[in-house]
This record gives structure tokens, C-alpha cells and sequence, in this order.
């Protein structure tokens, strides 16, 4: 029984975030190059002189990447290494907008996460992708305890 019931409620955690992986990843392809630029923005203010001008290349990339890990939610056979990125890259991404959010100089304005559908201010970027890992943190320990139960019964 308890297996089940973690089992359905990691699927839908994890169908959520691919859901929302998807659109994001969709919205930002609507507006490519203001992501591009915002992207150029978020390489200067955390100083990777190296990146900067490579906007469009690394856009690309991350709507793609995004987009991917999106559709691989749906799939069952790696759905629990799946949750492991997503709280990985969430992680990150927290990580980013918590740098953003408590700068005093050099602040990206808005996050770009959901292209130029939705804006987001640094302070609604960042309680975003809170929410979003603690999603995944959840679909992280349902699906580790999924598995165990599996392994003992």
C-alpha cells in the first residue's frame, strides 16, 4: 500500500515539474534572444568573462536541456534519476537567484525563466525555484523510499 501511494505521488510531483520544465523551456524559445541577452547578464554578474557574448549558443543549450529533461519526466524507466537532476539543477538555480537577490550592485532584473510570457522579479525568481526544489527534493525521497519498500517486500 505504501508503495503505491509513493509511487503515485513521485509521479505526479515528478509529471509537475516536467510540466512546468516544458513550458518554461517553450516560453524561452518564444523569446530566444531577450533570454540570450538575459543570459549574457547572469554570465557578467557572476563574472564568467568567458561565457559572455556566448548568449545565443548557451540559450540554445539550456532550451534544449530544459525541454529534454521536461519529456523525461514522462518517462518511467529513468524517472528517479530524473528527479535527481531536476534537484540538482534546481539546486543551482536557487543558488543563482539567491546571489541575485542579495546583490547589491549588478542585479539581473528579471530571471528569464519563463522567457517573455512571464516576468519575474529577482525576489519572485527566487521563492520560484524554492518552491520548485523543494518539489524536488520531495519526488528525490519518494522515490528513494519507493524504492526501498520495492527491496524489502
Amino acid at each position: 500500500m505504501y508503495t503505491k501511494l509513493y509511487g503515485k505521488a513521485c509521479h505526479y510531483t515528478t509529471w509537475l515539474l516536467g510540466v512546468i520544465f516544458i513550458l518554461s523551456s517553450i516560453f524561452k524559445w518564444i523569446g530566444l534572444r531577450s533570454f540570450a541577452l538575459t543570459i549574457d547578464d547572469f554570465c557578467a554578474f557572476l563574472g564568467l568573462d568567458a561565457l559572455c557574448g556566448h548568449g545565443m549558443l548557451l540559450a540554445y543549450a539550456i532550451c534544449t536541456a530544459e525541454l529534454l529533461l521536461g519529456v523525461a519526466a514522462f518517462m518511467p524507466r529513468i524517472r528517479k534519476y530524473i528527479v535527481m537532476v531536476y534537484t540538482l539543477v534546481l539546486g543551482y538555480f536557487t543558488y543563482i537567484t539567491y546571489l541575485n537577490l542579495v546583490s547589491l550592485y549588478g542585479q539581473v532584473e528579471s530571471c528569464g525563466c519563463f522567457g517573455e510570457v512571464i516576468h519575474l522579479t529577482p525576489t519572485e525568481s527566487f521563492y520560484k525555484n524554492v518552491v520548485l526544489l523543494i518539489l524536488a527534493i520531495i519526488a528525490c525521497v519518494l522515490s528513494v523510499c519507493k524504492q526501498e519498500r520495492k527491496q524489502t517486500c
